[in-house]
């Protein structure tokens, strides 16, 4: 019992590091995105990238595994 919660944290571990990963890339494809609309690079667009992928991620964590849905996007 004792081995199986280790590495169950584990698992939820590498789980948590592979989500920011797909977060980071989401945030910054966003960005150049939108950098390559209004052609500017600077905190703000920055920040709304950002708050984007905060706001999809809000809407995300609704469903129980939200790692396939995301694949399903790129």
């Amino acid at each position: 019992m004792f081995h199986n919660v280790g590495l169950d944290s584990i698992r939820k571990r590498r789980y948590s590091i592979e989500f920011l990963r797909v977060i980071l890339v989401f945030w910054m494809l966003l960005f150049l995105l939108q950098a390559k609309i209004f052609h500017k690079f600077n905190f703000v667009s920055l920040g709304f990238a950002g708050g984007m992928t905060i706001i999809v991620l809000l809407m995300g964590t609704g469903r129980k595994d939200p790692g396939p849905l995301m694949l399903k996007h790129h």
